[in-house]
């Protein structure tokens, strides 16, 4: 498959259904883990199951989006999100209890302190969030704005199901710049350098360029 000269017309956007999972986490496997700060940042370099698990559980919900080459059928970006409320950074510090010292544990503790310091439910004054936890683009097919239709029609998406905020913590440089490019509110920032261990040690150290995990918000 080649990307030259690649129109919105060679891709559609699609709901992802529960029978597309296996297919989704092999794209993510591929083109997402492979270059997520959170999981290259910290050891070992591949992610949990328990991570996996929990962004295809978002499926279910019917608020997931892939884009699928139109001659192919190939998965070239997916974009999977789920909802959450005002106590989900509580949901979040117990889920890393549980988890311990894992993998997964040590990102959840990370992501229960940026959801805690960004308080959307609280600072845009909602109690239904919708928020992107997974944003993928097959690494051939950059540069086609299909990171950026996916997450358009995501907000169309949460907007027809009645949520009142879109939200995602970018944990990656080039994502951050997508929210900046689309116009969201950048409401936090938390600095890997500063998400530190017993010793004062970094945590999280991901190559650059990225730095720090940004949370980007857009009324629906």
């Amino acid at each position: 498959m080649t990307s030259t000269n690649m129109t919105d017309n060679d891709y559609r956007i699609c709901l992802i259904q529960p029978d597309d999972r296996q297919r989704v986490l092999d794209f993510c496997r591929i083109h997402y883990y492979t270059e997520e700060p959170l999981t290259v940042g910290t050891t070992p370099k591949q992610q949990d199951k328990a991570d996996e698990d929990f962004n295809m559980s978002n499926i279910q919900h019917g608020t997931c989006l892939m884009a699928v080459h139109a001659q192919s059928e190939e998965i070239v970006g997916a974009v999977l999100a789920g909802p959450k409320g005002p106590d989900e950074a509580e949901h979040i510090f117990e889920e890393a209890a549980q988890e311990g010292g894992s993998k997964w544990g040590v990102i959840l503790k990370f992501l229960g302190y940026v959801e805690r310091d960004a308080s959307v439910c609280k600072r845009y004054g909602v109690e239904r969030v919708l928020h992107a936890h997974v944003l993928g683009v097959d690494g051939k097919m950059r540069g086609h704005n299909i990171g950026g239709r996916l997450m358009s029609e995501l907000q169309k998406l949460g907007k027809n199901l009645n949520y009142a905020l879109l939200t995602a913590d970018c944990t990656s440089y080039y994502s951050a710049k997508l929210c900046e490019r689309l116009g969201w509110d950048c409401v936090n920032v938390a600095y890997y350098r500063d998400y530190v261990d017993e010793n004062q040690r970094p945590i999280i150290t991901p190559p650059p360029p990225h730095e720090c995990c940004k949370t980007y918000a857009v009324r629906l």
